[in-house]
């Protein structure tokens, strides 16, 4: 009889114990929703409360921010110039022959296009048709998917490194091509995670180009009002696009930090630019297109020369492996000035904060 008096004082001494663990926690939860109410913290899809925000300090202009990254480059070339080195070589190894058809179908279409146009033509016609051909080029299917796989691979792999050099860089640190390569690539998941998120957040964007196609073709939508309002639509799916891509951009150069989680850093992203999103959006469409005209203008002299060289033949010998190498080279350039501007806009971003605090 004894014996089961203390066993079933124990088991309500455990249920008593599991009960006020249960109501701490809840306590605890209750208490932290509280607190994110007070705070008058912004989330997406739901209403929250007018709060006046401080005096939002100017971003530095997207050009600065390009110089800027020019000048980061040419001060710590010893460690870049090894690094794009590597990955250029990597990339041409494992693209080479698949970048060979992707160079035959570029000198045909800027051949047939400067042959309508004039090569060296200055007219917006024939510079819209050489720019093109240079997208329509690069767009070749041949490559199997374990080479594309590769390919990504090698430039996420990139992309880490090269914001490793420059977080050093800003900080006044050295810091070592072996290190830059090893320890980078901690973050290699976390990104991959965020670069899945912005896959399915550019679905509105792709929702929105379906729609004006079917505006476009005039056989379905014939009545004004049904093109108004399907216009309508696709743009606020460009719109809400462009909403979660904004924030997305900054969370890529936060989740690059050591420890740094996925939904931690689309958090501290969206935190970062409140009250500032139109305004980083604007600044990383502005570094994107003036990466995108600095790769073309970089890219389409190779080109033509190439044309002119081996002028009647598909693919000529002796510039086989070169122009694929310096293709591959340019792009691995420009990569690199477009991703330290991104994170420089994010430093600018961070600071600001800061003082605004």
């Amino acid at each position: 009889m004894a014996l089961s008096k203390v066993k079933k004082v124990s088991k309500k001494k455990k249920e008593s114990v599991k009960n006020k663990k249960n109501i701490v926690q809840f306590s605890a939860w209750f208490y932290h929703l509280r607190a994110l109410r007070q705070q008058g913290v912004h989330k997406t899809g739901k209403l929250s409360r007018k709060t006046e925000l401080p005096k939002l300090m100017r971003l530095p202009a997207w050009w600065k921010l390009f110089g800027r990254s020019v000048k980061i480059v040419v001060s710590e070339w010893r460690t870049f110039f090894p690094l794009l080195l590597i990955f250029v070589v990597l990339a041409w190894l494992v693209n080479g022959v698949y970048s060979l058809d992707a160079l035959t179908n570029l000198k045909t279409v800027t051949a047939s296009l400067s042959d309508t146009f004039g090569i060296f033509e200055q007219s917006i016609l024939g510079t819209v048709g050489l720019i093109g051909a240079v997208f329509s080029g690069f767009q070749d299917g041949s490559a199997d998917s374990s080479t594309q796989m590769l390919m990504n691979i090698i430039f996420i792999l990139a992309w880490l490194a090269v914001l490793w050099i420059a977080r050093y860089a800003l900080a006044r640190q050295k810091t070592t091509l072996r290190d830059a390569i090893y320890k980078s690539g901690s973050a290699f998941l976390p990104t991959v995670l965020i670069i899945f998120i912005m896959i399915f957040e550019l679905l509105p964007l792709a929702g929105a180009f379906l729609i004006f196609g079917a505006i476009g073709t005039g056989s379905i939508f014939d009545e004004l009002i049904a093109r108004a309002f399907l216009g309508i639509l696709g743009t606020l799916l460009i719109l809400v696009s462009v909403y979660f891509l904004t924030s997305s951009m900054i969370a890529l150069q936060i989740v690059s930090l050591p420890g740094m989680y996925p939904w931690r850093a689309l958090r501290s992203a969206k935190r970062l630019i409140v009250g500032r999103r139109f305004v980083v959006f604007r600044k990383l469409f502005a570094l994107i297109i003036c990466s995108l005209i600095v790769w073309i203008a970089l890219i389409l002299p190779v080109i033509l020369i190439d044309n002119l060289l081996c002028s009647g033949e598909d693919v000529c010998v002796s510039t086989t492996w070169i122009v694929p190498f310096f293709l591959f080279a340019i792009s691995s350039i420009i990569l690199t000035f477009g991703t330290i501007s991104i994170y420089l806009l994010y430093r600018a971003l961070l600071e600001k904060n800061e003082a605004n605090e």
